[in-house]
């Protein structure tokens, strides 16, 4: 994510809040990492891997939504 800390803060509520409505107890978590193509700060939030499509979106859509 890029931005202020106000703006990774809301973004980050976001992605919490479409992941504890699909929440499974005791689910392991990979991390993959990726270079950032973006020189402003960085912030990075967690995301289990079954879950990444979830906050992909339709077409990117929940994403669209949580960069705007």
């Amino acid at each position: 994510m890029e931005g202020s800390h106000d703006k990774y803060l809301l973004a980050k509520e976001a992605i919490e809040a479409i992941i504890s409505e699909h929440r499974r107890v005791n689910e392991s978590q990979i991390h993959i990492g990726e270079t950032n193509p973006f020189t402003n700060p960085q912030k990075f939030v967690k995301v289990y891997d079954k879950y990444v499509g979830l906050i992909i979106g339709k077409q990117g859509d929940t994403l669209k939504n949580i960069a705007q």
